[in-house]
């Protein structure tokens, strides 16, 4: 299967026969009208600073965030968390799992995560490669299975995470897929300002003269511009160390000023990297983007990352967490902790978790897992012998 095939099988055109006729139909009308826009890889919209960015902010920010598993509204203890949650398995850390899964989800809208048993227990999970997967639903049946490496998979073996489905598709859309005309435009823009010097057939200046002069002249004056002989060698110039030109016939030069602003096509390039930030729901200032009319502040700079939070991170957050919940014993649910991405700073955190101590929200030791710190960093309560006597 080529990349093109692929891609539309990411977003649902190989299963058209089971999508509703008027959902087919619109289906049908994005890619006619899309035709002559060559799809682009995830492998060529990478390529573009602001998508790499943009993939890597929202992996890296869902790989912070610690996993926590609860039964009847209580969190378990830590030594009670199914080992597939505490470390999925032997080659990956749980940091290293949620991170590829996000990959998965941001660049193809697919994760595919393999599931091996030992008994009635979990006792792996491996993300596996989203482009050798194939999610199938069967039409009487209603029942998904998935196909990989040329083998059949029920849904409870390998777990099919679609990041956004379309009614009546199986396989997720993904940021890539669902605006690719947009990111092939970004990247045709960043192609032609890279080779505006080298293939654009725009002349560096201009041979003029006043005098009247023939075609062998013109030739002339051209070669000798360009260190050329008469028959378009290039000079010897250790005669003409300093490059020194020197012409008859009044000939001047004038050059072709262009700024590099033009040259580089930056406000074009300004507007797509915004228009990627709003692609991938990324705040723009986390892709050094400015905002026409946006003056940034520290307060509007937080609620942006509390938004990015609610409305980014959360699409991934809610569809691993259901995936994985799927792997843990009947009765209890995995949750991601997004305490620590919520509050900005530090100073800010610490004074939460005091509040939140003293009203019995939660413990300290609860606090002290939010923010990463083992048990044996907690401070020792001495009693003062000398009080006491």
């Amino acid at each position: 299967m080529d990349i093109r095939s692929k891609l539309l099988s990411a977003i649902g055109f190989t299963e058209r026969a089971a999508v509703p006729q008027s959902l087919n139909g619109t289906l049908t009308a994005l890619r006619s009208n899309s035709a002559n826009v060559p799809p682009i890889s995830p492998e060529s919209a990478v390529s573009l600073a602001a998508v790499y960015r943009s993939i890597s902010i929202i992996a890296t920010a869902m790989r912070q965030l610690s996993l926590t598993v609860e039964r009847g509204g209580a969190q378990l203890p830590a030594k009670d968390i199914p080992a597939c949650i505490r470390r999925p398995n032997l080659h990956q850390s749980r940091g290293d799992f949620v991170e590829q899964a996000t990959i998965s989800l941001a660049s193809t809208g697919n994760a595919y995560i393999k599931v091996d048993r030992f008994g009635d227990s979990v006792d792996a999970l491996n993300v596996l490669n989203p482009w050798e997967c194939q999610a199938v639903v069967n039409a009487d049946t209603g029942v998904k299975t998935v196909s990989y490496r040329g083998k059949v998979y029920q849904f409870d073996e390998i777990l099919h995470v679609p990041l956004f489905t379309l009614p009546g598709a199986t396989n997720g859309l993904g940021p890539i897929q669902a605006s690719y005309m947009e990111l092939s435009t970004a990247r045709d823009v960043r192609d032609f300002a890279a080779g505006w010097f080298r293939n654009s057939g725009q002349p560096a200046g201009i041979l003029s003269t006043d005098q009247k002069v023939n075609t062998d002249d013109l030739i002339a004056m051209r070669n000798t511009w360009n260190y050329l002989d008469s028959e378009g060698n290039p000079l010897d110039m250790s005669k003409n160390p300093s490059r020194i030109r020197v012409f008859p016939h009044g000939v001047t030069y004038t050059p072709i000023l262009i700024s590099p602003r033009e040259a580089q096509w930056l406000e074009s390039q300004q507007f797509n990297t915004t228009q990627i930030a709003r692609i991938f729901g990324i705040p723009a200032p986390l892709l050094l983007a400015a905002v026409e009319g946006n003056a940034q502040t520290y307060s509007n700079v937080e609620q942006e990352w509390i938004a990015f939070t609610r409305f980014t991170l959360q699409s991934y957050i809610s569809k691993l967490e259901d995936a994985l919940t799927m792997c843990v014993p009947r009765g209890q649910r995995v949750k991601f902790n997004v305490e620590a991405l919520l509050r900005s700073d530090t100073a800010s955190r610490y004074a939460a978790h005091k509040t939140a101590i003293e009203i019995g929200l939660y413990s300290p030791e609860y606090a002290r897992e939010i923010e990463g710190i083992p048990d044996t960093a907690a401070p020792t309560q001495t009693n003062d012998s000398k009080g006491d006597e």
